[in-house]
């Protein structure tokens, strides 16, 4: 097992998840606005997540089939403890996403911009204190 892998693992405390949920609220709400995915395994977990409150039945078990495949693929039980936490929450954010979307419209997707920018604040800020660290010490 990789140290990447490792470090990852030992930090998998939900924080991992709270992006992972926002984006997939997030792709299931464009897939409903605009009837397309533009991402690949997060595509199949969010279809997967449509389909359940659309009750699509057959795509929802499609998706499980090529989830699981891939989701095998990663037979370390520290990667696949990693995988399985991060599916959860973005499969979760999809459901929410998509009936939140189904019943609110456009403005289901208000709440997750404001989690993404507070997300993205903490780093943006740590590497604007970083830049400044940098040009004065030298």
């Amino acid at each position: 097992m990789s140290n990447q892998w490792a470090r990852a693992a030992s930090r998998c405390d939900g924080s991992a998840g709270k992006p992972a949920f926002v984006a997939g609220a997030t792709n299931a709400g464009a897939f409903l606005a605009v009837s397309q995915y533009t991402s690949h395994m997060t595509g199949i977990v969010s279809s997967m997540a449509d389909a359940l409150v659309l009750g699509h039945t057959a795509v929802f078990l499609t998706g499980v089939g090529a989830l699981c495949a891939i989701t095998l693929g990663a037979a370390d039980r520290t990667r696949l403890r990693l995988l399985t936490m991060l599916l959860s929450a973005f499969f979760t954010g999809g459901v929410i996403g998509a009936l939140g979307f189904r019943t609110l419209g456009y403005s289901a997707t208000l709440p997750l911009a404001v989690v993404l920018l507070g997300l993205a604040a903490v780093p943006a800020v740590d590497d604007v204190r970083s830049a400044l660290r940098d040009d004065r010490d030298g």
